[in-house]
């Protein structure tokens, strides 16, 4: 009587043990980042004025672009409908940089990406030179005073 029981509990132990890495694993899969799928704020936080461009992950572009003043902050919206944005939807500031995925350049939280310009700036044109084009002086001042 007393083997029966513990066939039992090991049967069933190895039962759990087999099926929960499976758990695991399904509750994973099938996931797509729908719901990662949000609005995009942008913060111009530079000196300047920037041309802000969005692409979907099939290279189509959002509009016709989005002018930024410096200081200014807002939602990308063509006509009065805000876009909505996956994390592999690609951004691009400037005409003459790279482009950078919102995942890379933003912060997802409550449904809505937040992008700083600064940081999207530092992706897309890192390695083009602009280190060189300025002073010493400038050169090893902080970013927030560039």
């Amino acid at each position: 009587m007393n083997v029966k029981i513990w066939m039992r509990l090991g049967g069933i132990l190895a039962v759990l043990l087999g099926v929960t890495p499976m758990l695991a694993v399904a509750q994973g899969y099938g996931h797509d980042r729908a719901e990662e799928r949000g609005t995009i704020r942008i913060d111009n936080n530079r000196r300047d004025a920037v041309y802000i461009t969005v692409w979907t992950d099939r290279g189509k572009k959002f509009g016709k672009g989005w002018r930024f003043s410096s200081g200014e902050s807002a939602f990308l919206a063509i006509g009065k409908k805000k876009i909505k944005v996956l994390p592999n939807y690609q951004i691009n500031v400037g005409s003459d940089g790279g482009r950078a995925k919102v995942r890379n350049v933003g912060q997802f939280h409550s449904g809505v990406w937040y992008v700083n310009v600064r940081d999207l700036w530092r992706i897309t044109h890192r390695n083009q030179g602009y280190e060189r084009d300025r002073s010493p002086g400038q050169r090893k001042a902080p970013d927030y005073l560039r």
